[in-house]
């Protein structure tokens, strides 16, 4: 794998262009069956699972035992793999920091709602060590977490595309993180004037809100189109808003009748699904 990451990373070409998504293992190790928050009985499943890296370029994995959530789809690994290799090029010392994944045959994963067939993995933000919240006791996010760096970490992970119905898409289906960090990046992306390019529209579909993601966040991927029996998922980039106009109707919401039309967007921009559900949390 280090040797395939230099030869990427030297070529002068990103690594991310074109359409065959290079740091995607879609047909070698492990295969992903099923949903990937089965329910009842009806879980996903892991066959062969690649096992993720204790260590190696530019990233490291949290779980030592490697009978703990720690198998992956080939997918999965992979492009954790390429994509913490490339942060580690551009920022040397820089480590991606992996948790839970899946077991080794997939199935319910005891803590977590889905993490089942090796499509889910939980990362901590970019420049994070250890499980520790980003946000201060008013629910404010700190300058523990990095706007800039963890905002181009997502697009390198949803740089990676895989072609589904004839089209071209994100492999990552959806990147989940606390409501606050959610309304920050949506002011930041306002400010700094990073609306007017479609794939961080994209990217910020992508981004869901989602209770219990203040000390790490939660990347869903998208099944390979080569795993027939792994259950595919709505595409999120489909919502049709990025769920940051709730957040600007809210801040701005001085008068009672103001609130009341912010909570009026947001219930219906739940209804739309441009916000995950606390059932959604993993």
């Amino acid at each position: 794998m280090r040797f395939i990451t230099t030869v990427l990373l030297c070529t002068g070409i990103p690594a991310w262009a074109g359409d065959s998504g290079p740091w995607l293992d879609l047909q070698g190790g492990g295969i992903a069956t099923g949903p990937a928050q089965g329910v009842d009985g009806d879980y996903g499943g892991l066959v062969n699972g690649s096992e993720a890296p204790l260590e190696g370029e530019g990233i490291r994995r949290l779980n030592r035992r490697a009978d703990h959530s720690s198998w992956g789809a080939g997918h999965t690994i992979s492009l954790l793999q390429f994509s913490a290799a490339e942060m580690a090029a551009r920022y040397p010392g820089s480590i991606v920091y992996v948790g839970a994944i899946s077991k080794r045959e997939g199935g319910f994963n005891p803590g977590h709602k889905s993490h089942q067939n090796g499509l889910d993995a939980d990362v901590l933000f970019m420049g994070a060590s250890r499980y520790t919240s980003v946000l201060d006791a008013d629910g404010g996010v700190t300058g523990l977490f990095d706007m800039a760096k963890n905002w181009e970490y997502w697009r390198l992970l949803t740089s990676q595309k895989i072609e589904r119905d004839g089209q071209m898409i994100p492999v990552v289906n959806m990147i989940l993180v606390s409501p606050p960090i959610k309304a920050a990046l949506c002011r930041w992306t306002e400010a700094n004037g990073l609306r007017d390019d479609p794939e961080n529209i994209d990217l910020l579909k992508r981004i869901r809100p989602t209770e219990g993601h203040d000390a790490h966040f939660h990347v869903r991927m998208h099944c390979s189109p080569f795993h027939s029996a792994c259950v595919p998922a709505r595409d999120s980039g489909r919502a049709r808003t990025t769920g940051c106009e709730a957040v600007a109707a809210q801040s701005g919401a001085r008068k009672p009748l103001v609130l009341a039309l912010g909570f009026l967007v947001l219930y219906g921009l739940k209804r739309r699904g441009a916000f995950a559900s606390k059932d959604l949390n993993v």
